[in-house]
């Protein structure tokens, strides 16, 4: 299924390969580490369980994150089995790249982009949670950067050649959706936990 796409997506790496520099290697490596496992929203999440006025925010976030790794990492990558490109075009990708080993290469499989997944589901989850939870136009301001600095994670992972553009996309796309059924999820439950006894204080 992914024949089809393989030279338009040649040619984003060449593009990228054009202006690629050793600032941007730099940047790029630092902004990929930041979306490494996506630890950086699970200490989001857990940083923002603490305060009460912002214990469903974080709930949410992680929520978001947990869904994507059983939805992205364990069932889709599994289904599609895509090898990264580095695995199996590898004379055309030396090519197009100045500057390959970077970066550990992951030997895991490449569709859809783990990075921009869990990039996507922790900040989009941020974003909804802070517009229907939050108490501040700052914390919506955070939060939509938040979303800039995970299309970075997810641009750096086709900068440094380690997914295709559509790994990116979808990956994208899931995230998106897992943070949305994540966000919704709370909404149904959250007046049924509100009526417990013991469960209600945790969410106030």
């Amino acid at each position: 299924m992914f024949e089809a796409l393989l030279p338009f997506e040649i040619e984003v790496f060449h593009w990228i390969a054009s202006w690629a520099s050793p600032f941007w290697d730099v940047f790029f490596v630092t902004v990929t580490r930041l979306g490494s496992s996506g630890v950086l929203w699970i200490v989001l999440g857990l940083a923002l369980l603490f305060p009460k006025r912002t214990r469903k925010i974080g709930l949410v976030v992680l929520g978001a994150v947990g869904v994507m790794i059983i939805v992205n990492s364990v069932a889709l990558k599994n289904l599609f089995g895509r090898p990264r490109p580095f695995m199996v075009e590898v004379d055309w990708w030396i090519e197009a790249f100045n500057s390959p080993g970077l970066i550990s290469y992951p030997s895991s499989l490449s569709f859809p982009s783990g990075h921009a997944a869990s990039a996507f589901a922790g900040s989009v989850a941020f974003l909804l949670g802070a517009r229907k939870w939050g108490d501040s136009k700052r914390m919506q301001g955070i939060a939509i950067a938040c979303i800039g600095l995970a299309g970075l994670i997810a641009f750096s992972r086709l900068y440094l050649g380690v997914h295709y553009l559509t790994d990116i996309v979808v990956g994208a796309l899931v995230g998106t959706g897992c943070a949305f059924l994540t966000t919704l999820a709370m909404r149904i439950v959250e007046p049924q936990i509100e009526k417990f006894k013991f469960l209600g204080p945790l969410l106030r």
